[in-house]
């Protein structure tokens, strides 16, 4: 079987040629066109779940501690 393959390599060296010239060109243009990430993502998968239940306190969210109320004052001053 691969004896057969290149026996017809060899009768057929311009279609051989061209085919891989061809890959080749395909190769470089997909390199040009492909948007690649350069700095991947690799922190870990995080998932917040907040579930609601009776006599649930109000969320930080809505509230503000007094820390964060004088952090966002000077910052606003700044």
């Amino acid at each position: 079987m691969i004896s057969r393959i290149i026996e017809w390599c060899a009768h057929n060296r311009f279609l051989v040629f061209t085919g891989v010239l061809l890959l080749t060109l395909a190769g470089i243009w997909s390199m040009g066109h492909i948007p690649l990430d350069a700095l991947p993502d690799i922190s870990d998968v995080q998932v917040i779940i907040h579930t609601n239940w009776e006599g649930e306190p109000p969320t930080s969210s809505k509230t503000k501690s007094p820390t964060q109320s004088s952090l966002l004052c000077w910052l606003r001053r700044g």
